[in-house]
């Protein structure tokens, strides 16, 4: 498969799967990843997705073997965006808490917490900076991206106020916190997860539409130096010949 806006790049893996293992393959991988990152350092930073598609992934990961075979206790979870709401059932953290941590006994995850809105940036940013992200990255990032091409909740045309963590405002929309670029791009291993028909247009976009400039958010990603994995199923890959 030759994709234009990786070739070259060997620090840049696309892996089409079947949707039926698509979310235990992806469950397996981090496992495999995260003891291994584990034998040489701890703790192990990782930045968790919210949306629909990761879920079922954080499902598999914490039942069966793939619970078993983490060291939980040696794990530091973040949540890279959040809705700033009241609301609770829009929160990503409750929904990851629901589909990760339900059953786990004891582990610890960084979410966006705070009296006020620039409160939670500034305490998720001392936390990034406390377990040293701020200087090598996450450990490993796993992110969507939309079909309008943002990615975590930098979206397209809109300004953010800061390259680590962002305060995101888009008129007529529930205001978000975000990781910014800066941790995106130093992050060691990005995990990209495109998945179902709606993602079709934008993975063609992003990886064959060549631009001198970044068009979308989600291009960040091609500045990355770390080990980025794009993990599509075949609905999603169905305009990669």
């Amino acid at each position: 498969m030759h994709i234009p806006k990786i070739s070259g790049k060997e620090n840049f893996f696309v892996e089409v799967l079947d949707p039926k293992h698509f979310s235990s393959y992806i469950a397996e991988e981090i496992c495999t990843v995260v003891n291994v990152i584990s034998e040489s350092h701890s703790p192990v930073t990782i930045s968790l997705s919210g949306g629909r598609t990761p879920l079922d992934v954080y499902r598999c990961l914490s039942s069966g073997a793939f619970k078993q075979q983490l060291p939980w206790d040696k794990i530091i979870f973040f949540l890279g965006d959040e809705r700033w709401t009241s609301d609770l059932s829009m929160r990503n953290d409750v929904s990851v808490s629901d589909h990760l941590f339900k059953d786990i006994p004891k582990y610890t995850f960084i979410t966006w917490e705070g009296e006020d809105i620039y409160q939670a940036k500034d305490q998720f940013v001392d936390s990034v900076k406390k377990y040293g992200v701020l200087s090598k990255g996450f450990d490993i990032l796993l992110l969507g991206i939309g079909e309008d091409g943002h990615i975590a909740s930098l979206f397209p045309g809109v300004d953010y106020d800061d390259e680590i963590a962002c305060i995101i405002n888009v008129e007529g929309q529930t205001s978000r916190v975000s990781i910014g670029p800066r941790l995106i791009k130093s992050s060691q291993r990005i995990i990209v997860l495109l998945r179902g028909e709606n993602k079709q247009e934008i993975v063609r976009k992003i990886f064959f539409e060549q631009n001198s400039q970044i068009s979308v958010p989600a291009e960040i990603i091609f500045e990355c130096k770390g080990l980025v994995y794009f993990f599509i199923d075949f609905a999603a890959a169905k305009l990669l010949n």
